[in-house]
């Protein structure tokens, strides 16, 4: 439609389009964003605050956006609906004459009943460094979240992205989908072999992990709950399947496991679980020992996440020993105290917030955190420069942690969790920014309601038709 449309458009036309979040974020998008943003200048973005999409039961994220044809426009107006559509249908005029105001003004934000909005005076500059994701400018709910975070980004520019460390071989990051390593077609099967101890509510989970001892694993069935399997802890490889209820950060000692060799499991128990036949089983079972030897890494990250989950408690994971996600990205380090730092940095608030600049929003608070497009973005701290006495300060909270029983993420924000501040202090310490920390306070507040409107527009999403 977009380009269609430019083929319609003369020279300072205008282009008023509902379009998708994947416009925004999406890699697949990326060729057309070149596009329109080599020919046009973008004037308005428009975003509900209170509802999931303009399209009539969308169930998906989508945005207003008016762009024109020509350059330059140097402004644009970022504009937050704070009710739904069919409440303003009768105030039209009336919006447009304080949005057209605002654009003319000085102001750098408005509030109004209606709406907030924001305005960027160097949007050009903006585009062009997020070309690859553009959801600092139009991502957030909260213009204060949104400022924070774009403050953030701007103070830590000078620092790396974890894409750039890939590139430079200082960590690795990579994501195993389960049976689609090495081999084709044995998806569901991987998936099966992929044993649980935290959360074993989806339908591919066969095996519950029942204890770890003597070098032998002990299954249960969960289609049989009076049914065991021992294997030889050789047999399987540590592994993660979900963030749900997972309340520790340092998973050390604490990993679910996948099976790498099906061989040691008796013939009726496979057939009971679903796992037929035995030689696309055997090859859904190679595939993961290969991805464990090439993709498991030391810290795990969420990857598809509702951030306000009671269940979510933490956006990384770290382990002494290599682990393999199940469509949970891991991370590489070449020191164990660099990914205990990192995995500290990346649960800190200066990482949800750049998190909540990246995300690619799928209902409200139900999110996807994909490696590429999201986790690649964020700037990291130079943990090879970091003074002795922060590496001290990095341990001693690890094993803090350990003793506490930590509530989940959105709780700790909320509620300026003492355990979440040091965590919060520590990660600035790392970034070289002392003086946010008398600003924590108004960043939890910021962050939470942030949170909480996300959280709401995903149950809004879930009434729809």
């Amino acid at each position: 439609f977009v380009v269609a449309a430019d083929k319609l458009l003369k020279e300072k036309g205008t282009m008023a389009i509902v379009i998708p979040e994947e416009f925004f974020v999406g890699g697949g998008a990326k060729s057309v964003r070149n596009f329109i943003f080599n020919g046009y200048s973008l004037q308005f973005v428009i975003r509900s605050g209170v509802e999931i999409a303009f399209s009539e039961s969308a169930l998906y994220r989508d945005y207003l956006v008016v762009l024109r044809k020509g350059k330059p426009v140097k402004r644009v107006v970022v504009i937050i609906l704070k009710k739904k559509l069919e409440e303003l249908r009768d105030k039209i005029n009336e919006l447009t004459y304080k949005v057209t105001q605002f654009m003319n003004s000085l102001d750098f934000k408005v509030t109004e009943e209606e709406f907030d909005a924001i305005k960027f005076s160097d949007a050009d500059k903006l585009i062009m460094k997020h070309i690859n994701n553009l959801k600092p400018l139009v991502g957030f709910n909260s213009i204060e979240a949104q400022l924070f975070a774009l403050e953030l980004l701007n103070e830590i520019k000078g620092f790396p992205t974890i894409k750039e460390l890939r590139e430079s071989k200082l960590l690795d990051l990579k994501l195993y989908r389960p049976g689609q390593y090495r081999a084709r077609g044995v998806e569901s099967f991987a998936e099966k072999l992929f044993t649980s101890k935290y959360g074993a509510r989806s339908p591919n989970v066969k095996f519950i992990i029942e204890h770890i001892k003597e070098n032998k694993v002990r299954l249960r069935l969960k289609e049989k709950l009076s049914m065991f399997v021992d294997l030889p802890i050789e047999s399987t490889v540590p592994s993660l399947r979900t963030y749900s209820g997972v309340t520790f950060m340092d998973l050390t000692g604490k990993e679910e496991v996948a099976i790498i060799d099906v061989t040691k499991i008796p013939e009726h128990t496979l057939k009971l679980s679903g796992l037929i036949p035995l030689e696309k089983v055997s090859a859904a079972a190679q595939d993961i020992k290969e991805a464990y030897k090439d993709l498991s890494g030391n810290i795990l990250i969420a990857r598809r996440i509702q951030l306000t989950s009671p269940g979510a408690y933490w956006l990384a994971f770290y382990s002494d020993n290599r682990v393999l996600g199940s469509q949970l990205p891991s991370i590489k380090v070449k020191k164990g105290i660099y990914g205990k730092l990192l995995t500290l940095y990346l649960n800190s608030i200066a990482g949800l917030l750049q998190v909540l600049s990246f995300v690619a929003e799928s209902r409200g608070a139900w999110v996807s955190l994909d490696h590429e497009r999201v986790w690649s973005n964020l700037h990291v701290p130079l943990l090879e420069k970091q003074k002795k006495s922060v590496l001290k300060k990095c341990l001693e909270l690890f094993d803090k942690i350990k003793k506490f029983d930590v509530r989940p993420l959105f709780e700790r924000v909320k509620s300026h969790d003492p355990i979440q501040r040091e965590i919060d202090e520590l990660a600035l310490e790392m970034l070289g920014l002392n003086h946010w920390k008398p600003r924590l306070d108004e960043i939890y507040n910021a962050v939470a309601k942030e949170l909480e409107t996300m959280h709401k527009i995903l149950e809004t999403s879930r009434k729809k038709p």
